[in-house]
């Protein structure tokens, strides 16, 4: 397989990726828990309401784009228009690499509690971390992983 190159590298071109998860009508919900869950900063949020022209009245109050801060990254999240529809969750997940593996017990279990199901519970791994997968009540799979410190 060939792959084209461009003269100037990536590195200088892109300013930073993240997750955008969309949702078919709970992006509100989903907002608040990973607020609640892992106390991250909402910087951005626009309603259908507030585009050019008139939105649909059923999609109106739903979220066109929010933007949650987290560590040192961040979470786009919007609910779908009502033209289309999403399978929240498939083919990807949101990693989280942390340095507290009790911190990351807490994650699982409050998004467990929330209605999500843990795929994985917390347990040392064979790469010497501590690690776990939880998918929220929304389908989002969330996988984290805790470097164990060396003693």
């Amino acid at each position: 397989m060939w792959l084209r190159t461009c003269d100037i590298g990536a590195q200088h071109m892109i300013q930073s990726t993240n997750p955008y998860l969309n949702f078919n009508g709970d992006a509100q919900q989903a907002l608040e828990l990973y607020q609640r869950v892992f106390r991250a900063e909402l910087s951005a949020l626009m309603r259908w309401s507030e585009m050019p022209g008139e939105a649909p009245a059923a999609i109106a109050d739903r979220i066109m784009y929010a933007r949650l801060e987290l560590g040192g990254g961040a979470i786009e999240l919007s609910d779908v228009a009502p033209t289309s529809e999403v399978e929240v969750g498939s083919g990807c997940f949101v990693a989280v690499h942390c340095t507290d593996p009790e911190q990351l017990d807490r994650w699982v279990a409050a998004l467990a509690d929330a209605g999500g199901s843990v795929e994985m519970p917390p347990a040392d791994s064979f790469w010497d971390a501590r690690y776990a997968r939880v998918r929220d009540r929304f389908g989002v799979l969330w996988s984290f992983n805790c470097p164990h410190q060396p003693h």
